[in-house]
Order: structure tokens, then sequence, then C-alpha cells
């Protein structure tokens, strides 16, 4: 955690975890793409809004939005939304 005058940011090993954890799941769908059951899509939600609960406490909007449009394949954009913030993601029913 580093820390500046009003704001603090979330330390490298928090984002280092967050972006191994992103392409373990890249890499999980890649070959079962459209055939991923209802668990596999929950554990996967409930993965990424614990990061993203733990990195709203920091000045972390930039990075949050890095994760989802950048490194998160598209793959997952079809079944989750994301509010405004990126605090936390939704599964499209």
């Amino acid at each position: 955690m580093l820390k500046k005058p009003h704001r603090i940011y979330a330390g490298k090993r928090i984002k280092k975890n967050l972006f191994l954890k992103i392409d373990y799941w890249n890499d999980l769908i890649e070959p079962t793409k459209g055939k991923s059951t209802k668990e596999e899509k929950e554990a996967f939600r409930a993965n990424i809004n614990s990061y993203l609960g733990l990195l709203k406490h920091y000045k972390t909007y930039n990075l949050r939005k890095k994760m989802i449009d950048v490194n998160l394949d598209n793959y997952f954009l079809e079944y989750f939304a994301m509010p405004n913030n990126f605090e936390k993601m939704i599964l499209l029913k």
C-alpha cells in the first residue's frame, strides 16, 4: 500500500495477483468458449468481485477499468455487466 497525501494506492502484490487471476480465467475458458457452466461463471464472478471489493477501498478506478477493458477476454462481457464505477460484476441471466 502506497500512501500519498489525500489518496492511497493498492500495492504491487494486489495488482500482480489480480492480473494473474485474470490470465488464469482467460486461459481456462479459451478451449471451452461458449460451453462454460453456470457454476464456472458464478465462480469467476465471485473471484473477480472479491478483488474489486478489495480495490474499491483504494484510488484504483483506472486500474479496475484497465482490468475489464484490456485484460479480460471479450467472452466474459457477453455474460457479465459492470456498473459505471467498476466496483462489482453482475452475472446476466
